[in-house]
């Protein structure tokens, strides 16, 4: 299958999400931990449906006619709940973004997340951020990192951090309740040596070089050196 993605459960059961294609859904079936064949047959997860969710509509800024193509599939589970994420409509476009199906149970019915596309940036140095992936550190810290086109060697030739092992086009999740918030920036950071908190608007995040307080009722970043 295309664009694999395994799973593995807090109950020990593993599953595989895949999917490319311009014309059929993201699936995903069950393996067996031990030998990791096919427990199940593919199950559809999601479809395309272009014309309900504008995000899928191909090109730039949306307004081409062609089918987009769904792919990059990868789950993340938090309290409790699958957050099936795939990426549309193109990695050739800014628009390239990644959005999010929820449901109760690993295999579905999922259905679609109401602030979506829940990656996306359009536009900057490091733009079309889709094909990525939601990870917890260990200091419980959510993240997600994006993949942004370099098309040099191949044209789906795509980068997720800068040559100095400094993070680029990486941004902290805030999952509260039904929602992701989400902090995205083009300036290049460390990741943080512990948990980041959230506290009135202000996120805190302490590393080697620097003492970043980002306010986001005033989107401005305040860099301090130690």
């Amino acid at each position: 299958e295309n664009d694999p993605a395994y799973f593995c459960n807090d109950d020990g059961r593993v599953y595989l999400y895949s999917g490319s294609s311009d014309s059929a859904p993201i699936t995903g079936m069950e393996l067996d931990p031990k030998t990791m064949m096919p427990l199940t047959g593919f199950v559809p997860l999601m479809s395309c449906n272009r014309a309900q969710l504008g995000w899928e509509v191909c090109g730039d800024h949306n307004t081409d006619v062609n089918n987009p193509w769904l792919e990059g599939a990868f789950m993340t589970k938090h309290n409790g709940r699958y957050y099936l994420q795939y990426s549309v409509p193109g990695t050739q476009f800014k628009s390239y973004c990644d959005t999010l199906y929820i449901s109760n149970i690993p295999l579905g019915p999922f259905t679609v997340a109401k602030h979506n596309p829940f990656a996306y940036k359009p536009e900057g140095f490091a733009n079309g951020i889709g094909h990525g992936s939601t990870f917890c550190d260990v200091y419980g810290n959510y993240w997600h990192i994006g993949t942004v086109a370099v098309s040099v060697y191949h044209m789906f030739e795509r980068r997720l951090s800068s040559p100095d092992e400094l993070i680029l086009g990486w941004m902290l999740l805030t999952i509260r309740a039904w929602r992701l918030l989400l902090h995205w920036t083009d300036i290049r950071h460390r990741m943080p040596l512990m948990r980041i908190f959230v506290h009135g608007g202000v996120q805190l995040a302490v590393t080697k070089v620097n003492l970043c307080l980002l306010i986001r009722e005033q989107r401005l970043w305040s860099m301090l050196s130690k």
